[in-house]
């Protein structure tokens, strides 16, 4: 749970970025960062909307899945286990795609996309026992 709202908070941040409310994010000194850049690349709008808030809502809804789930077996709730499970590994797998961007194309780095990329890869092994345990 902690990982998604971490996640939350930093997809937050970028989502304000994104929508014209803060016009420039901080970043660490050095050539190998341009997070303006990446975060109003073409791809974050890929669907016609800013990819932050949507991401945002994303992690939120992992918090609500796990806080469901709140230690209990995942047979009593599947269906918050089976989404949690879900969630995780989509949003590891829009954090793969997004990472490869970033270093494919843009060859600049976020750390605010990082960080939300390693909270992404992180949560993905935390909730596979949960899947196991519910088909097992």
């Amino acid at each position: 749970m902690a990982l998604a709202i971490f996640a939350a908070a930093d997809a937050i941040v970028v989502a304000l970025r994104q929508t014209g409310v803060i016009r420039r994010l901080p970043e660490p000194p050095g050539r190998i960062w341009d997070t303006n850049r990446v975060v109003t690349a073409p791809v974050a709008y890929a669907v016609g909307v800013p990819d932050a808030p949507i991401a945002t809502l994303a992690y939120l809804a992992l918090v609500g899945f796990a806080a469901r789930l709140g230690g209990r077996s995942p047979r009593r709730r599947p269906r918050s286990a089976l989404g949690l499970a879900a969630g995780a590994g989509g949003v590891a797998a829009g954090a793969a795609f997004y990472l490869w961007h970033m270093l494919a194309r843009e060859k600049r780095l976020c750390p605010y996309c990082l960080g939300t990329a390693a909270a992404s890869f992180a949560m993905l092994p935390l909730a596979l026992p949960e899947m196991r345990e519910l088909f097992a």
